[in-house]
């Protein structure tokens, strides 16, 4: 089915198919030129302009446009005594995309879903090898478009093209280089790799050098690649700032990846700095030395602000001590900092503090504190240390005295460092934390007394207050406020059936008696206390009434009464009596009551006629007695006659005939003890194989398998067999692929009976651009530019061909709106704001909560619940209070009814009627208690009816009456007949009887026709034969029953035959 058929179907949308890259290029670097169709949107391939024998290729295929494209199948034609495809990658979005690729012929096919691109888009991409041996010249790619629909299924204007290049002759590379990582970005503490790769494999031995910078990285290993494999090497870092790397081989790998060296970055700073490859000397197994260029790769160290935050710190503690009126400083350096060297200066405010003293923490091998500038706030410390500080550590320990004032103050103490080193002069990073000693207040106090708040006055605390400042501790106590006691009800008037009631709830101050609320609550009129009486419905002779009710506490009620209906009469048919069943006169009943007219007349009794039925070989004679109604019964009966047997010889079966046992048959009926027995049939012997011919190699043996009877050596069956040539004993031989120096070739097959082979050479590639690789991507942020390496290696030796880094630009905040949200009762708000997606950016201020304000509703008791009084705040907060008891419930009794087989009952129970409640009970119906009765087949003379139930319990049934069936008619029969002679007609009665119940249906009366005197001649007797009338006599009787017909007809022609002769 075509590729269209499977689209149709389907609801497509549009794709966005993104160009992976701007250009892609041939093998040597230059654009391809393509044709392309006027009047069309084209699909093209582009590809290198010329490619060398046994080179592998690569080719992209685009298309100018997508929008409104829902579905493409795209073929690209090759010449494959040329070329072969080697892969080929999907690079279109899309929702189904399928691939194949047979002799010749590329093909793709798309189902797209999403907004196409007006711009120029890669749908695929695919590599192929020139063959070691093809033709030079010009040869290309044909892009045909076999079927291309938009997204309202119409055929969308879309053509392919041709895309040429020209096959050169094969060149052989005689050069090495050395290829790497051309820019790495990094920051410290992190870790790079730079993989270094050759250009040639054919190079048994050298010597490298790799150059860093000891003081900004640190080298972590070198992983030995593949080009190492089988090798004798030696590794030497013992030099700080050089890695050396020999080695030795005595046979080639064909692998071109040499090793990759793996650096840390030691300083957080913003610097860069380059390592480069230095190649010694390098040698093939002939020892002719190769020419080679080293390489350099550029490093970028960025300052990590994140890692700075990370590092170990050197941090100040402050405390006063109330007991000397002195602030103690302390300098801790933290765990992990690795300090072997270091200059620091402590900073603090002499208007605060006054130096006194310090305090040395440790011992290292060096340890100056020089405090001649305390004066000023400056206390200055030198560290040394011959081993790393790795565990935290008190440094010093420096005491100042405090200036007190009846102000608290707070004073800051700050500390920086310079020349931080470890043990071996490497740099390390150390974070500074500050720190600000509290110095309290000193006051003058005077004490006040305290006093206790009541219901609506504020009190205080006990107080004191400074006689030099305003300095107090004062905190105000507010008014209690009143305490709600319990709630009073007052004012009570009890509700009627018809009228309202009500009473106040009141509640006062638990503590100044002062009324705080009153509530008046309405309590609903009682409405009426209802008894429900039953309804009764009125007869044809007596008066009834509806459903009606009356109120137990007045005199209210819904009575009706309703008049007496009389008679209901209902017409019945009369019936006339059959010999079983009674009948009727016509009479009347009522459809209400038993009222009735209906007479019975009794049943009249069978009436028989006789008819006499003559025996048989096998079956008694009887006569059977019917009555019109299809009564019957038979008496009267008669012995059968037996067979009149006549013997039969019996017949031995063979191979392919049947044969018999001795038999016997009637002469007066069917009957025969005839049993055939079944030919024996063929036995067969064992196979012979006959014309056997051997098989080959190449050519098909055969022989005859043939089976005879063992019988009668009849041949029964021969098949020749072929038996398959033996094919050729496969010797598998592994493929080696080609590399861009050395050829290979395809798994191949060799047999090991005789010259049979597949081997195929396959020439060595030569290199090949792979797709662009995107390396070192660092993201940029909203106020950092990032960047990214643009890199091309080799798509056969992952030999790096270009490297191109591009700058990408500060994002700028990515700004989200967010509204403004009122503050409420219990959650505080905020004004409207904005945030960045990318960072902690934010105008954000919060506003803070409003508190409760409430307003109380009431609500009554009911039946079940208690009433109360709730108080809700407008943000959906809410208490309760001022509980009432519920009022239970007031009922109405009903009575009970019993459930019948099809409708559902009830016990006695009660409702309320201020509510729903109930004690209402359902009874399911009881169903039918059924009976089953079985099946009668109606007949020619009596009704039937299928099988059926009936409900002991009440009128269901399923019973249904099927009607009489109609009479079965036999063949007819000749009764009263009067042979036809040569001078008058003859005639009978052909009549037809029931054959279930012997009713006679028709009678009719036939004639024969006169018997002709010519006569038919015999030519086997020699006498003449039966006339015409003879014959016509025979056929006309030949229906007729043995009874007689046919007897006294062979009579009648054997009397008239005699006649003749004697004439």
């Amino acid at each position: 089915m075509k590729f269209k058929r499977k689209l149709l179907p389907i609801i497509v949308t549009f794709a966005i198919v993104c160009c992976l890259f701007g250009g892609i290029f041939g093998v040597d670097g230059t654009e391809t030129q393509v044709a392309r169709a006027e009047g069309t949107i084209s699909i093209y391939a582009e590809t290198g302009k010329s490619i060398a024998q046994g080179n592998t290729g690569y080719c992209y295929v685009y298309v100018d446009n997508t929008v409104d494209l829902a579905s493409l199948t795209v073929a690209v034609h090759y010449d494959s005594q040329k070329m072969s495809v080697t892969g080929y990658y999907n690079r279109a979005t899309c929702s189904i995309y399928d691939a194949s690729n047979n002799d010749g012929c590329l093909k793709f096919s798309y189902i797209f879903d999403a907004e196409g691109s007006a711009t120029k888009t890669a749908l695929f991409y695919f590599y192929y090898q020139i063959n070691s041996d093809a033709e030079i010249g010009n040869t290309g790619f044909d892009v045909v478009v076999e079927e291309a629909y938009t997204t309202t299924l119409e055929v969308a204007p879309y053509s392919g093209s041709r895309c040429n290049f020209e096959i050169t002759e094969k060149k052989v590379v005689n050069t090495c280089s050395v290829y790497g990582t051309s820019t790495i970005n990094t920051s410290v503490k992190e870790t790079f790799e730079i993989d270094y790769r050759l250009s040639n494999c054919y190079i048994a031995s050298g010597s490298i050098d790799v150059k860093y910078d000891p003081e900004l990285f640190e080298f972590v290993e070198l992983t030995q690649g593949n080009f190492l494999n089988g090798k004798v090497v030696d590794v030497n870092s013992s030099q700080r700032g050089t890695i050396s790397l020999s080695f030795l081989a005595t046979e080639y790998n064909n692998y071109s990846d040499l090793v990759k060296v793996k650096f840390r970055t030691l300083k957080n700073e913003t610097t860069s700095s380059q390592i480069q490859l230095q190649v010694n000397d390098l040698y093939n197994l002939d020892l002719s030395s190769f020419s080679c260029s080293g390489y350099t790769t550029n490093v970028n160290v960025t300052f990590d602000s994140v890692y700075a935050e990370d590092a170990p710190s050197m941090i100040l503690n402050a405390s006063f001590l109330e007991s000397t009126e002195q602030v103690m400083v302390t300098v801790l350096l933290e765990e992990g900092s690795r300090l072997g060297a270091g200059d620091f200066v402590l900073n603090f405010d002499t208007e605060d503090l006054e130096f006194v003293s310090y305090e040395k923490g440790f011992t290292p091998s060096f340890f100056n504190v020089n405090d001649k500038s305390v004066a000023d706030g400056v206390l200055k410390f030198s560290v040394i240390s011959m081993t790393d500080i790795v565990d935290e550590q008190t440094v010093l320990t420096i005491s100042f005295n405090a200036k007190r004032e009846c102000v608290n103050k707070t004073s800051n103490i700050t500390i920086s460092g310079t020349g931080l080193t470890d043990s071996l002069t490497n740099g390390i990073l150390l974070n500074f934390v500050d720190t600000t000693a509290n110095i309290p207040l000193k006051h003058t106090a005077i004490n006040h007394e305290a006093k206790a708040p009541t219901c609506t006055e504020v009190g205080w605390n006990a107080y004191v207050t400074c006689s030099r400042c305003e300095y107090t501790t004062y905190a105000e106590i507010p008014a209690t406020g009143h305490t709600e006691s319990a709630v009073i009800v007052e004012n009570n008037v009890a509700p009627t059936c018809t009228a309202t009631g009500g009473y106040d709830n009141v509640v006062y101050c638990a503590t100044c008696d002062t009324e705080l609320s009153r509530t008046t609550i309405i309590v609903n009129a009682l409405g009426h206390d209802i008894i429900n009486h039953e309804e009764k419905a009125p007869t044809c002779t007596d008066i009834g009434w509806s459903a009606y009710v009356t109120c137990s506490r007045c005199e209210y009620t819904t009575y009706a009464e309703k008049s007496a209906l009389g008679h209901d009469l209902v017409e019945h048919s009369a019936k006339a009596p059959t010999c079983t069943e009674i009948g009727w006169n016509a009479y009347v009943t009522c459809s209400r009551c038993d009222h009735t007219t209906y007479a019975e007349i009794p049943a009249t009794g069978h009436i028989h006629n006789a008819v006499v039925t003559a025996p048989t070989c096998t079956e008694q004679g009887y006569t059977t007695h019917t009555c019109h109604c299809g009564d019957e019964y038979t008496d009267s009966y008669v012995d059968a006659l037996g067979h009149d047997a006549i013997p039969h010889d019996s017949k031995a079966p063979t191979c392919t005939e049947i044969g018999w046992s001795a038999y016997v048959t009637c002469s007066r009926c069917d009957h025969t003890t005839y049993a055939e027995i079944p030919a024996t049939g063929h036995t067969e012997s064992a196979v012979v194989v006959e014309n056997n011919v051997a098989p080959t190699c190449t050519a098909n043996g055969s022989y005859d398998n043939v089976v005879y009877c063992a019988t009668c050596d009849a041949e029964l069956n021969r098949t020749t067999i072929t038996v398959d040539a033996l094919g050729h004993d496969i010797i598998n031989h592994e493929e080696k692929a080609p590399t861009c120096t050395e050829i290979g070739w395809d798994k191949y097959e060799t047999c090991s009976r005789c010259d049979h082979t597949t081997y195929a050479e396959i020439p060595a590639t030569g290199h090949t651009e792979s797709a662009v690789v995107v390396e070192n991507n660092v993201v940029p942020t909203c106020t950092a530019t990032g960047s990214y390496d643009n890199v091309v290696y080799c798509a056969t030796c992952d030999t790096e061909l270009s490297r191109t880094t591009i700058i990408v630009g500060a994002l700028g905040h990515d700004i989200i709106n967010h509204e403004e949200k009122a503050p409420t009762c219990t959650e505080i708000g905020w004004n409207a704001y904005v945030t960045c997606s990318r960072c902690d950016h934010t105008t954000y201020a919060e506003i803070p909560a409003t508190g409760h304000s409430y307003n109380a509703v009431v609500t009554a008791p009911t039946c079940t619940e208690q009433g109360y009084t709730t108080h809700t705040c407008h943000c959906g907060d809410e208490y309760t209070d001022s509980y009432v008891d519920a009022l239970g419930h007031d009922t109405i009794p009903h009575d009970s009814k019993a459930p019948t087989c099809t409708e559902i009952g009830w016990s006695a129970y009660v409702t309320c009627s201020r509510c729903d409640h109930t004690t209402y009970a359902e009874i399911p119906a009881t169903g039918h208690s059924t009976t089953s009765h079985e099946a009668k087949k109606p007949t020619c003379t009596e009704i039937g009816w299928n099988a059926y139930v009936t409900c002991d319990k009440c009128d269901y049934t399923t019973y249904e009456e099927l009607a009489k069936t109609p009479h079965l008619p036999s063949d007819a029969v000749r009764e009263n007949v009067v042979e036809s002679t040569t001078e008058t007609e003859g005639h009978y009665d052909s009549v037809v009887y029931c054959s279930v119940c012997g009713h006679e249906i028709l009678r009719e009366q036939k004639t024969t026709p006169i018997i002709s005197d010519e006569n038919i001649s015999d030519p086997n007797s020699g006498e003449k034969g039966l006339g015409v009338g003879e014959i016509a006599a025979i056929a006309t009787t030949t229906s007729a029953s043995a009874a007689g017909g046919i007897a006294t007809l062979v009579s009648f022609i054997l009397k008239r035959r005699k006649i003749k002769n004697k004439k």
